[in-house]
């Protein structure tokens, strides 16, 4: 734009400001641009990394674009100049680098160590469906797109059609190298359709597993879902009572799981199956 419509313009702006009562545009100093701009880029951080399916992500991106372009019409109307290109542009970018981010820690099982590649299970899930159904599903899907599917094992998604349970499950626990035994706030208390609480039966799949895994020698993580508490010795019956002296590992989930904690459980795994094989 030429020197001479810029100062046509702004005649223009003096001149309607003078006769016609209009007010003049008015801008923010710098500092409070660069603040816009830092600010819808971590908005587009934080609204993307709440959001993991493609459609959602779609439609949130197109969202908050819009409400960019807005509440920048809305302050253009009340003469106010404002930028949206740059913040449009952080937004989006900022978005797409923590996309890509969550894609990498997903399949970052393709730059393992050959050792982790056995054809054996490794890890075995225990968690009580009433009590962690949900949360350990996704877990599972994360432990099994890092470790590969057949080295994680969790009932429904692990049992092939027509396996006898009982069976398939004491073969697994067999070859596992890790037992997580996944607490949420009811793993404890849980009770049965007689109102006995399902960790005094002997036959209780959950208590049989972990002290199938005590009993063996098999590495052993109480793994407690948001506020849930370890267990004290004298609350669990039999072989269980050795859990409380296991450490535990915390993972919290609102909407979605904690990536820092999901990070360093798969840590912790990666370095124990690393000593289990160098053994």
């Amino acid at each position: 734009m030429s020197g001479s419509v810029i100062h046509a313009q702004m005649t223009s702006q003096i001149l309607s400001t003078v006769l016609d009562g209009q007010p003049l545009i008015w801008d923010w100093p710098q500092w409070g641009e660069w603040l816009w701009i830092l600010g819808w880029s971590l908005f587009g951080g934080i609204f993307t990394s709440k959001l993991k399916r493609p459609i959602w992500l779609g439609l949130g991106v197109t969202l908050g674009l819009s409400s960019l372009l807005g509440i920048t019409w809305l302050v253009f109307n009340q003469s106010g100049w404002i930028p949206l290109v740059p913040p449009a542009i952080a937004f989006v970018a900022t978005s797409v680098s923590v996309i890509a981010y969550d894609r990498s820690t997903v399949h970052q099982s393709k730059s393992q160590d050959s050792s982790l590649r056995s054809s054996e299970r490794s890890i075995f899930i225990s968690y009580r469906r009433s009590d962690s159904r949900h949360v350990t599903r996704k877990i599972y899907d994360l432990l099994a797109a890092y470790f590969g599917h057949e080295r994680v094992f969790r009932d429904l998604d692990s049992i092939p059609p027509g396996e006898t349970f009982k069976e398939y499950i004491e073969h697994e626990l067999h070859q596992c190298q890790i037992l997580i035994a996944v607490i949420g706030s009811t793993w404890l208390e849980s009770t049965d359709r007689n109102g006995h609480r399902r960790l005094d039966n002997p036959n209780d799949w959950v208590r049989l597993e972990i002290e199938f895994a005590l009993n063996r020698g098999i590495r052993v993580i109480p793994l407690l879902i948001n506020d849930a508490k370890m267990p004290q010795a004298d609350e669990l019956p039999g072989l269980l009572k050795d859990l409380h002296t296991r450490n535990a590992v915390r993972m919290r989930h609102a909407f979605g799981l904690n990536r820092r904690d999901i990070g360093r459980l798969i840590g912790n795994c990666e370095i124990l199956l690393s000593d289990t094989y160098e053994k």
